[in-house]
């Protein structure tokens, strides 16, 4: 009997066109998008090089609004940040965080919300206080099922003033949509000493149990990274102290993800074992309270220095892809999952094409966890085409390799959405070649 994955394949559509500009006059960076439950209703996010861009889909990316600016002044290209956004469970309510600054000023945090799916936005409000000689950066935000409740987190660094505290990580949040938010709360400071990277929010459907996590480490002195989190159980009010959940070294990201409710989290990370940065994971079942034993996922061999991270709505079904570096190459993309909420994964199954680079993953799966798609950037032929493959058994097997965007050009961090049942997919990523950049996605179906 043939394997679970043997006949099963995805066809997905030719490229739809969201969003295109001539490479002389502009470019496209900084990728994200958000789905509702049901995967029809989408919201894509971008910049260039002064605004933030916005654009939805009610069809699950066959057709798309006309982009708009959200930003409602120019940004300093050189101190925008790449853009996030969150969505309410029927994708009606939406909230985009970015940074935003001029060159007299440091770049910080604005919101901006959508009443109506991604289509129009409410003017932008400012989170935080940024000024000459500070600067907001790694903004992400979650957003509770209804969309009533949003909480953003990011990092604050004085690099410039004279500030007591120094480096710290902030949030703040809102009850209310993200018409108002509250005063930005110091959740862990730094001084001068170290840095903030990675920051996560891993949090729960309902959007009451939060947990932020973040990767922590030393510019000058290098040594080890700190992986740190901080818990709230009230949408953001209140926050539980800091706590440290691994002193690794070789820590260059963290990435994790949360069951429906917000009590499992998993987590993962590189460490390095005495000659490669491998792949970590842990996981909680009390939303960080305790956490088991990291395990290694990833081949003893190999440095990773990027994953993607999925969780099912119970925790118990888990997908990893990543990239696997050998020197300076992105030697390919691999994937493992686990069916024990993290206590046990399978062996890794290598994705990408044979001997050719391959680079930025994502993933995304049913609600069970049985069907996962999972997109990357490959090296295909003096180009960087975006390719999908897809697994119907958690993982154990997989589709042929399909390619997403037009050869000739990059199809640059490609995003995933899924249907509940994994039936159907949209991807979306930013395309560029000699002549222009462009936002593309396009629609799968499984078959077979």
């Amino acid at each position: 009997m043939p394997a679970a994955g043997a006949t099963a394949r995805v066809v997905w559509r030719s490229p739809v066109t969201v969003a295109a500009v001539w490479r002389a006059t502009a470019y496209y960076t900084g990728l994200d998008l958000a789905a509702s439950a049901d995967a029809r209703r989408l919201v894509a996010v971008w910049r260039t090089r002064d605004d933030v861009y916005a654009a939805a889909s009610a069809d699950s990316g066959a057709t798309w609004s006309t982009p708009v600016t959200v930003n409602a002044a120019p940004c300093s290209g050189a101190l925008l940040d790449a853009p996030r956004v969150a969505a309410s469970t029927d994708g009606g309510r939406a909230v985009i965080v970015f940074t935003c600054g001029a060159e007299t000023q440091g770049p910080a945090l604005f919101a901006a919300t959508s009443a109506d799916g991604g289509r129009t936005w409410a003017a932008a409000t400012r989170l935080s206080e940024a000024t000459w000689g500070t600067q907001d950066l790694n903004p992400v935000v979650a957003v509770s099922a209804d969309g009533s409740r949003a909480i953003a987190a990011w990092d604050f660094d004085p690099y410039a003033s004279s500030d007591p505290v120094g480096n710290r990580i902030q949030a703040s949040s809102s009850v209310d949509g993200g018409a108002t938010w509250s005063t930005p709360s110091d959740i862990d400071a730094y001084g001068t000493s170290r840095s903030i990277r990675d920051l996560q929010l891993a949090a729960s459907v309902a959007g009451d149990r939060v947990t932020l996590l973040w990767r922590s480490f030393s510019y000058s002195s290098g040594g080890p990274a700190e992986v740190r989190y901080a818990t709230t159980l009230d949408s953001g009010t209140t926050w539980g102290p800091a706590a440290t959940l691994t002193v690794a070294e070789g820590a260059w990201f963290v990435r994790s993800a949360a069951s429906q409710d917000g009590t499992r989290l998993t987590v993962a990370w590189s460490a390095w074992n005495g000659s490669h940065g491998v792949l970590t994971a842990a996981t909680s079942s009390d939303t960080g309270g305790t956490w088991t034993v990291p395990v290694r996922v990833s081949a003893k061999t190999q440095d990773v220095p990027t994953a993607a991270l999925w969780s099912s709505a119970s925790g118990q079904r888990l997908s990893l892809a990543w990239t696997w570096r050998s020197g300076s190459r992105s030697k390919a993309v691999l994937s493992a999952s686990s069916r024990d909420g993290g206590r046990t994964w399978t062996t890794p199954t290598t994705l990408s094409l044979p001997k050719r680079q391959a680079k930025v993953p994502s993933v995304a799966a049913s609600g069970d966890g049985r069907r996962v798609y999972v997109a990357w950037e490959q090296a295909d032929g003096g180009s960087w085409p975006a390719y999908a493959r897809t697994s119907v058994d958690g993982g154990r097997t997989w589709t042929a390799r399909v390619r997403l965007s037009p050869r000739g050009g990059v199809g640059g961090t490609p995003q995933l959405a899924v249907t509940p049942n994994g039936a159907r997919a949209t991807a979306v990523w930013a395309f560029s070649n000699e002549s222009r950049y462009a936002i593309q996605s396009s629609r799968g179906r499984l078959v077979g």
